[in-house]
């Protein structure tokens, strides 16, 4: 067993997450394509009143050019967290449990090769996209809205460990992904 941030995790865990490093440092156009900010608000099926509101309040970046009125672009990272979002407000989330969310998934991992390492967030989405085979990748948050991935096998292992925050709740992200979001 091995400590992933706060939690102990699985030796398999512990592999993915070097293996989908070693994979990243391979080929580091996965992440730029990842991160390229290609899409825009009619690409998602967000309301611009949503979108507006998300940036205002801090939980989406604006990342237009000072001065500039010209339209956002989304990556599809963004793409990934609006949905997440919308997801968490069905759960009654507020905005400050929002914001500890997205600081929690923009949490780097990093690995001495990868250069600037990869997030949460962005280790979710390969997990769940590339490594289909490793099984279901959950988000788990706890009732202040702190927030971590972890596998099946993770949750029985802290559940065995008696390491289970109290009140939590976890979202399949792997269903999020193909119910929400277009890959590609």
């Amino acid at each position: 067993m091995y400590y992933f941030g706060k939690r102990t995790v699985t030796n398999t865990t512990m592999k993915e997450i070097v293996g989908l490093l070693d994979m990243v440092e391979k080929h580091p156009d996965i992440l730029s394509k990842l991160r390229e900010k290609k899409y825009t608000a009619k690409d998602t099926d967000k309301t611009f009143r949503i979108i507006n509101y998300w940036e205002s309040v801090g939980l989406l970046d604006n990342n237009r050019k000072s001065g500039s009125e010209g339209w956002r672009k989304f990556s599809m990272i963004d793409m990934v967290f609006m949905h997440l979002l919308a997801k968490l407000r069905e759960f009654d989330f507020s905005i400050q449990k929002l914001k500890t969310v997205k600081e929690d998934l923009n949490a780097v991992i990093t690995k001495d090769r990868v250069e600037n390492g990869i997030t949460i967030l962005e280790y979710a989405y390969l997990r769940a996209v590339c490594a289909k085979n490793c099984g279901n990748t959950y988000f788990m948050l706890t009732p202040d809205g702190h927030t971590d991935y972890v596998t099946q096998k993770d949750i029985l292992l802290m559940q065995a460990l008696e390491e289970m925050p109290e009140g939590y709740i976890y979202i399949n992200f792997n269903q999020l992904l193909s119910a929400r979001v277009k890959l590609g």
